[in-house]
């Protein structure tokens, strides 16, 4: 099986939520306790344009969980929606306040490929309604999904 990916972008967000919500120490925390190739991984530094092993995210993702949360994955969620906010250039942000439902999700499917090298984000809607799906999510996991 090929190598799952993530964007850095979904890294160095989850970094800069660490410094912000719990300082350098909170952050020297967490590396340490992640598995050690992660560690050397977050000290060589990770570029938001590149692509990194998405057990790295799931690793920094569940360390981050267990240490500052409940252990549940709960606090993923608010994890990403703060990297979300975080990662979604100006240009969008002025298409998703001013674009309509339709619009928003059309690009949000698109731009699932920029974020992930697995899978796929349709999207279904009618009349005030939608449904999104991920499709063909080759390691599906809870700090991903919750």
């Amino acid at each position: 099986m090929k190598q799952v990916l993530v964007k850095g972008s979904a890294i160095t967000s989850r970094e800069h939520w660490l410094r912000e919500h719990h300082g350098s120490e909170g952050e020297a925390e967490v590396r340490a306790a992640l598995e050690p190739k992660h560690r050397a991984r977050l000290e060589a530094g990770v570029l938001r344009s590149s692509w990194v092993p998405y057990a790295l995210f799931i690793d920094l993702n569940v360390t981050m969980d267990r240490i500052y949360g409940r252990g549940d994955c709960a606090l993923c969620k608010d994890i990403a929606y703060y990297g979300a906010k975080m990662n979604l250039p100006t240009l969008y942000r002025i298409f998703f306040r001013v674009g309509s439902l339709p619009f928003v999700l059309k690009r949000a499917a698109r731009m699932w490929d920029a974020h992930y090298s697995t899978g796929r984000l349709s999207v279904m809607s009618h009349r005030g309604w939608a449904r999104l799906l991920i499709e063909d999510f080759a390691v599906p996991h809870p700090a991903l999904w919750y």
